[in-house]
């Protein structure tokens, strides 16, 4: 039986980091493009959020697990995966909440 080798990483890590598969799912369709072309409202401030990027937020916190608007907020320290979909930062579950209204 061979020796199992352990060895440490700079490398970020995730427990969600088979979500690149999606976030190439998600390239290939052009959905995010798509949505964009949508009649969606804009923030009225500089500092709103794109609402493509507000939905993107929503769908990962359904697709990871989230069933409340709360669950949004994990998301949000997870910097990993904020990489995998190139994004600065994600919204946070009340202003998803706020604009849903």
């Amino acid at each position: 039986m061979g020796e199992l080798k352990i060895a440490y990483s700079d490398k970020k890590v995730t427990p969600l980091g088979g979500m690149k598969l999606l976030k190439d799912f998600i390239d290939h369709l052009q959905i995010l493009p798509y949505l964009n072309e949508l009649n969606i409202p804009q923030p009225n401030s500089n500092r709103g959020y794109d609402p493509t990027i507000l939905i993107l937020g929503f769908w990962l916190s359904i697709i990871t697990g989230g069933n409340r608007f709360s669950h949004t907020d994990w998301l949000r320290y997870d910097t990993t995966l904020q990489s995998i979909f190139e994004l600065d930062k994600l919204p946070s579950s009340r202003l998803i909440f706020q604009y849903h209204l």
